[in-house]
C-alpha cells in the first residue's frame, strides 16, 4: 500500500494533522472520510482498495473492481467514510492499494479528487 500524500490544508482547527497523519488528540469514536484520486491506470490492474490505517488496525473504506470501470491510461477516484475508535495520541493516515500489475499509478493531488478529514463522533 501507499500513504496518500495530500495537497494544501484547507483547516485544521485543533492542529492535529501534519500531512499525512492524524493524531487523536482524545479517546473516542473517530469518522474518517477520504478520496484518492489516481491515474495512468493499466489494463492490468485489476483491484483498488481504499482504507484508513489506524494504530490499532486498518479499516477498508472501498474495494473497487478497476476491470470494469477503467481502461488503460485512464483516471479513477475513489472515496468512502468509516468509523474508527481511537485512544488518545493513536495516528490515522488514508492508504491506497492497487493491484495485478507491475506497472506505477500516479495519485493525483487536485483537492476535489484527494482529500482526508477525521473528526470526533459525539
Amino acid at each position: 500500500y501507499t500513504v496518500a500524500t495530500l495537497g494544501t490544508e484547507v483547516y485544521d482547527q485543533g492542529g492535529n494533522f501534519a500531512n499525512p497523519t492524524f493524531t487523536a488528540p482524545v479517546t473516542g469514536r473517530y469518522r474518517f472520510c477520504g478520496g484518492v484520486g489516481v491515474n495512468q491506470l493499466g489494463a492490468g490492474h485489476t483491484q483498488g482498495t481504499l482504507a484508513v490505517a489506524t494504530s490499532n488496525r486498518s479499516r477498508t473504506l472501498l474495494q473497487e473492481k478497476m476491470s470494469a470501470t477503467a481502461t488503460a491510461g485512464t483516471d479513477l477516484a475513489v472515496c468512502g467514510c468509516v468509523q474508527a475508535d481511537m485512544d488518545a495520541s493513536d495516528t490515522a493516515t488514508l492508504t491506497i492499494t492497487v493491484f495485478s500489475s507491475t506497472l506505477t499509478v500516479d495519485m493525483l493531488s487536485d483537492v476535489d479528487k484527494t482529500f482526508f478529514s477525521a473528526s470526533l463522533m459525539h
